[in-house]
């Protein structure tokens, strides 16, 4: 076992330090809304040796954990804590779950896992494993590999229509990355996972959503109407396209017809939204405004992440031109050409396996996804860590922040963890070809970092589109890198104007996934075929 947990009655946890709180139940918790990279950096000085620290996040007392054990310890699936109470407090305050609905969740005590959790009674969600039925619908229609792959070649199509058209070949042209990025990228996710209709029943969609991006962590944690209005005039009309969409495909949809078990058809798009909706609707009869409010956090869920991991890969190759050069040598490896029409398009399985392009993205995930593990203690007798109690109710936390910088897992020579090094995650290997000569090849290693590592998670919470995610930015940056001749221009602030400095993450985003930058990259381009 990596990490013994006793459950225990007797400890408590007079010896773990506490984070000073000016004003009691106040100061760190504004802090942890507004400024965590600052409530970070105040809690590394307070560490002791059993790297437990406790605090209140408003009535919630959470224990911040750090050390590559205790990652793997609450990465792990266990009844004796989960995600599953902080999951319904983001429903009701972000997810516009109603009540009604909430209630079902929080009365499912049984958990996510196949087997239910030990002394659950048999009625206390009305016979129905709420938890358990909404995970095994993730698990089948996202992460196994046909409908993983199904949404990604979607994707590939759909992105690659884009560059294609209103880009003659051979004529330069200035974009702003990001820019581009927030729209053309944005918009082949959501034709992906939804299908066209979302977007052709909602002109303004990408304006309302971004305005949501903005506001989500705020509302996640509860922040009352009264004091962030406009946050919620912003969910209110991101939910109302949502609902507008859900309602079309219903309508629309044939339940009897030959796409009622496609991977993707025109109504609903993927077959995972498909199932969902359906699920939600039927199964479970939730209200239209939580079937609305789930589909918008989905899509919120996917695309906060990664359309900013893809700008920041394109951001980094881009200002370096040797890793440009090399980053296009090894992707060209992956395109395929197909001798009848003479197109040209790129090997998915091939893609995701470029030794030099997968350090990049592992490189790209672990500097700038930004968020905190939550998970409540649910054992009644609570847990036993390093000679303390943790009760239950409480939460036990761990932030990337904190074990992706751990310069004891990343730094390497002239290489600190706080920089960017796009080789960090290569090893070299001699190996002999079949005729005979000697090569050194390189290999993706993340030996000895297990518990260093979690962009996605883990546990059975752990991101179930991962798969998808991966190879949709690796799909978006290879195509890009190979499809246009790209030249730096300058950077820009996010209205256009010149900025006097890079790209930085976005403090504003800390704690809600990957961290967008908060300059833009402009860039000449030029589509070669």
């Amino acid at each position: 076992m990596i990490f013994k947990t006793v459950i225990s009655q007797d400890d408590d946890d007079a010896g773990v330090p506490s984070l000073p709180d000016t004003i009691p139940y106040l100061s760190n918790t504004y802090q942890f809304l507004t400024d965590k990279p600052k409530l970070i950096e105040r809690a590394k000085k307070h560490f002791g040796p059993s790297n437990m620290l406790k605090y209140n996040i408003g009535p919630l007392k959470s224990y911040l954990l750090r050390g590559p054990k205790h990652m793997q310890l609450i990465n792990r699936a266990s009844h004796d804590w989960g995600s599953e109470g902080f999951m319904v407090t983001a429903m009701r305050n972000l997810w516009d779950i109603q009540p009604a609905d909430c209630a079902k969740f929080r009365n499912d005590k049984s958990g996510r896992l196949k087997a239910p959790a030990p002394d659950t009674p048999p009625d206390d969600a009305g016979g129905k494993r709420y938890w358990r039925e909404m995970h095994e619908i993730y698990n089948e229609y996202l992460s196994t590999n046909h409908y993983a792959n199904a949404l990604a070649a979607k994707f590939y199509e759909v992105f690659e229509t884009r560059l294609r058209s209103g880009m003659p070949v051979g004529e330069w042209k200035e974009v702003r990355l990001w820019e581009f990025m927030q729209k053309d990228m944005f918009e082949s996710a959501m034709t992906t996972l939804y299908g066209p209709r979302i977007l052709e029943l909602n002109q303004d969609f990408g304006k309302w959503y971004w305005l949501y991006d903005e506001y989500a962590l705020l509302m996640a944690y509860g922040v009352p109407r009264v004091f962030a209005r406009t946050a919620y005039k912003v969910k209110d009309e991101y939910y109302a396209r949502t609902k507008k969409y859900v309602e079309a495909g219903w309508n629309n949809f044939d339940w009897e017809g030959e796409d009622r078990e496609a991977d993707w058809e025109e109504e609903f798009g993927s077959r995972f939204s498909r199932e969902l909706i359906k699920w939600m609707k039927v199964d479970a009869g939730f209200h239209e405004k939580s079937i609305a409010g789930m589909v918008g956090t989905i899509a919120f869920g996917l695309n906060s992440n990664t359309i900013p991991a893809a700008t920041w890969m394109l951001i980094h190759i881009i200002r370096d031109p040797s890793l440009l050069a090399a980053i296009r040598e090894e992707v060209t490896q992956a395109l395929v050409i197909d001798h009848v029409t003479g197109y040209c398009s790129i090997d998915r399985l091939k893609l995701v396996s470029l030794p030099l392009l997968n350090s990049v993205y592992i490189e790209v995930l672990r500097l700038h996804v930004s968020f905190t593990l939550m998970r409540e203690v649910t054992n009644p007798k609570g847990v036993h860590l390093n000679g303390h109690k943790i009760p239950k109710g409480a939460f036990m936390q761990g932030m990337t922040d904190l074990a992706h910088f751990d310069e004891t897992a990343w730094a390497m020579e002239g290489h600190p963890a706080s920089e960017f090094w796009a080789a960090r995650h290569l090893v070299y290997k001699e190996v002999t070809t079949e005729a005979g000569e000697h090569k050194r090849v390189a290999e993706v290693s993340m030996e000895g970092r297990n518990g260093s590592y979690f962009p996605y998670g883990g546990g059975s919470g752990i991101c179930p589109g991962r798969h998808f995610a991966k190879q949709e930015i690796l799909l978006a940056v290879a195509s890009i890198v190979t499809r246009f001749d790209i030249e730096f221009v300058e950077w820009t602030r996010m209205d256009g104007t010149n900025s006097d400095r890079e790209a930085r993450d976005d403090p504003k985003a800390c704690g809600a996934g990957c961290r967008p930058p908060d300059r833009d990259m402009k860039v000449r381009w030029k589509r070669l075929w």
